[in-house]
């Protein structure tokens, strides 16, 4: 099973600052040696030999998440700026048409905000399926995309569409098992598990743990326990956790608690808050990661969401 992360800020769109990208760039001249010039070989060492914070970028887009499919069906979670540049990349090659299944965690702003520059709407050859457990929620999507807010409404897309509440326990979609469990969070939120071929993943964002969160019964342990890969919202600090109780996010720490907890095999922090530069964010990621290690050596491999990082369980 593929996935990709295509939006992994919180809260709102961050992109580099100017003085950012300076700040980057005279870091890395810094290192650099003649040796370093010496042809496009030696070039390419030096870049590879530079660590994220400086090579790279961490992303500025809101959450957008995909689980790869089939080349005529996508399974794309919440609707963040990212999803912009997951349509725009997916209709690059796409002559026949495809069927984008959009599953929404909930509906605040940094989950929706790219669902009006969608390209994947624009066009009458695509299907595009929205499903939440939010009763009413079709509502709200075409409540936000009618003026004053947007000046085109959704009934001008031309693509196929329909909204599908999720009841029970489960769906399956696209030869994936889909399930889904409530969160803490204000106002409501939902985490997904995507379950093919004996491989699991469960995309947590929005969520701010509890103790009964981490009780070992059977309601957790089924939907979390053993799974090869958690992208749970890691939005702060430990101290910065401790002066935000409920705002409905958690800290890398707790994070890592609650991944050994349920014997996660990878955990993704994501959710990334937009204070915090790539330096900080790769800091973080250093930490939890010594942190896991200190706690369970070799259990659980911790790893930072990048906007662009796709991955495949094997």
């Amino acid at each position: 099973m593929k996935f990709r992360f295509w939006g992994v800020r919180g809260s709102l769109p961050c992109p580099p600052s100017p003085e950012a990208l300076k700040a980057k760039i005279s870091a890395i001249l810094q290192r650099v040696r003649p040796v370093d010039l010496g042809g496009p070989e030696a070039r390419e060492r030096f870049m590879a030999s530079l660590p994220p914070d400086l090579f790279g970028t961490v992303g500025g887009n809101t959450t957008c998440f995909e689980v790869g499919a089939t080349p005529e069906e996508v399974l794309v979670i919440d609707g963040g700026t990212g999803l912009r540049e997951l349509g725009t990349s997916h209709e690059v090659h796409n002559p026949g048409g495809k069927h984008y299944h959009l599953f929404f965690t909930h509906f605040h702003w940094d989950h929706i905000q790219g669902l009006p520059f969608f390209p994947a709407l624009f066009l009458e050859k695509n299907r595009v399926t929205f499903y939440s457990p939010m009763r009413g929620f079709e509502t709200w999507i075409r409540s936000q995309m009618r003026e004053p807010f947007f000046p085109v409404p959704l009934t001008a897309f031309p693509a196929r569409m329909r909204f599908v509440e999720l009841t029970g326990e489960q769906v399956t979609v696209a030869g994936t098992t889909v399930r889904w469990k409530k969160v803490n969070h204000p106002g409501s939120c939902f985490c997904y598990r995507f379950d093919r071929g004996g491989q699991s993943v469960v995309f947590s964002t929005d969520t701010e743990l509890r103790l009964e969160d981490f009780a070992q019964i059977e309601e957790n342990q089924s939907f979390y326990d053993g799974i090869d890969v958690l992208v749970l919202d890691a939005q702060y600090t430990l101290d910065e956790a401790i002066d935000r109780t409920d705002w409905g996010h958690s800290s890398s720490s707790m994070a890592v608690d609650f991944a050994l907890a349920f014997n996660v095999k990878t955990l993704y922090l994501f959710h990334h808050e937009p204070s915090h530069d790539d330096a900080k964010i790769e800091e973080i990621g250093r930490l939890a990661q010594w942190y896991a290690d200190h706690k369970s050596p070799e259990t659980l491999r911790v790893l930072v969401a990048r906007e662009g990082r796709e991955e495949e369980i094997t």
